[in-house]
């Protein structure tokens, strides 16, 4: 008799943990499609970071060849150089050296960024343009922070006349306006991104989203390198309220189910023992 009343208790609540465990499936694989849409949001990221700065570098290697060939080479230089600027805001300034590594021209300062930077070792733009002479071919800085913290990084083109190296160009490049610029409003929205590096100093970073960090995923930002990473970071948005609706009342109809139960075994016990 006992076995059977205790059956009906017993399939109540394996019913009710088969319940919470779909719940829990449920949470699980939207968790996992969340992660999949991140993953999915940030190679696009890292795809039009990537297509950009090709262009940008496109643009400058188109200048250095010119200014190895052509004539009126200081009014070719400003003229392609002011073009540049004007349409990617996130270049802050382009240089043009002579093989000894003068400075030729430049817009809109007139000397390296880096220049009056205390530092172990040639300042940035001198290793830039250094590597970019030796390997004969265009070269990436590694980032550098400016008195007032804005972190940069740089790419070397060198100039070449008849195969002999004669100078480059060196563009220096803002992390924020990077980000400012080729981060849109609705990935903004619903992702921060952070450019950090290894040792987890950030560059840059940009959101419009406040509350408790979700799910995050880590991307490497080549170019530039030296260890440089995207890292894009979903927040916690609020839970499905059909979700916790539907647990309530599983609680409320299981209380009620258990509770009929052990009426029904009140009233059994009475009526045995009249």
């Amino acid at each position: 008799m006992r076995l059977l009343l205790a059956l009906p208790k017993f399939g109540i609540v394996l019913l009710i943990a088969a319940i919470f465990a779909m719940l829990w499936l449920v949470h699980q694989n939207e968790k996992e499609e969340e992660r999949a849409v991140l993953i999915k949001d940030v190679l696009w990221l890292e795809q039009n970071v990537r297509f950009h700065l090709n262009g940008t570098e496109e643009q400058l290697q188109q200048m250095a060849a010119e200014l190895g060939t052509g004539d009126e080479r200081k009014k070719t230089f400003r003229l392609r150089a002011g073009h540049i600027l004007k349409n990617n805001t996130d270049v802050a300034q382009i240089l043009w050296f002579d093989k000894q590594r003068n400075v030729i021209d430049a817009i809109p300062a007139a000397g390296p960024p880096d220049g009056k930077i205390e530092s172990f070792g040639p300042p940035v733009t001198q290793k830039a343009f250094d590597n970019a002479r030796r390997m004969g071919k265009r070269v990436y800085s590694e980032p550098f922070f400016l008195s007032d913290n804005a972190a940069h990084f740089e790419i070397a083109i060198p100039i070449y006349v008849d195969r002999a190296f004669v100078g480059a160009i060196i563009a220096v490049y803002s992390f924020d306006s990077l980000l400012a610029d080729l981060v849109p409003w609705w990935f903004a929205e619903k992702y921060q991104v952070v450019i950090i590096d290894d040792n987890d100093v950030q560059y840059a970073a940009k959101s419009n989203i406040q509350g408790i960090p979700n799910i995050s995923y880590d991307l490497p930002f080549e170019p530039p390198g030296y260890g440089l990473k995207f890292r894009v970071t979903s927040y916690q948005t609020a839970s499905n309220p059909l979700q916790r609706l539907l647990a309530v009342a599983i609680l409320l109809l299981a209380g009620g189910v258990l509770w009929s139960l052990w009426l029904v075994r009140n009233l059994m016990k009475q009526r045995a023992q009249a």
